[in-house]
């Protein structure tokens, strides 16, 4: 269980990928090393927060940043996985990527959730999520949105 936490060292930086673009990617060089005797891993949805200009905020319908949060927090998720299933299809990765939808079934099942998940330690997650590893992050982004994506 201490490889979680070196994995999550890890992955942490991996997550900056996401926010500027599948090309600007930092992997820590110890990557293989860390991740040798994993078989299989579980991304969780990014702790993700969303700062917006003051006049965007009075557009907002009362919970409606938080389901942007959650949104991107998935987005995110969604694409660490993708991230990870092209490498594996390249042959540069041999663990094993636990499906979104299966990571957020079994936390469901559980009742962890983005407000409570914080209480659970990473070997925790991993053994409810039954996985050698997982991947978290933190995103945090205060660019202004532009009015188009407040609108539903």
């Amino acid at each position: 269980m201490k490889k979680i936490t070196q994995f999550l060292f890890l992955v942490t930086f991996l997550s900056g990928f996401i926010a500027q673009s599948q090309t600007h990617l930092y992997e820590n060089p110890k990557f293989d090393e860390l991740a040798k005797d994993h078989k299989n891993i579980a991304i969780l949805p990014f702790k993700t927060k969303i700062e917006l200009r003051p006049k965007q905020m009075e557009k907002l319908e009362p919970g409606q940043l938080e389901e942007m949060q959650l949104s991107e927090a998935e987005s995110l998720q969604d694409a660490m996985y993708s991230w990870f299933l092209k490498r594996k299809k390249r042959g540069t990765l041999a663990i094993d990527v636990q499906q979104p939808s299966r990571t957020k079934a079994l936390l469901l099942k559980q009742n962890i959730n983005a407000e409570n998940i914080e209480t659970y330690t990473p070997e925790e997650l991993a053994q409810i999520l039954e996985v050698d590893a997982i991947i978290s992050g933190t995103y945090d982004t205060n660019k202004p949105m532009s009015e188009g994506l407040l609108l539903h």
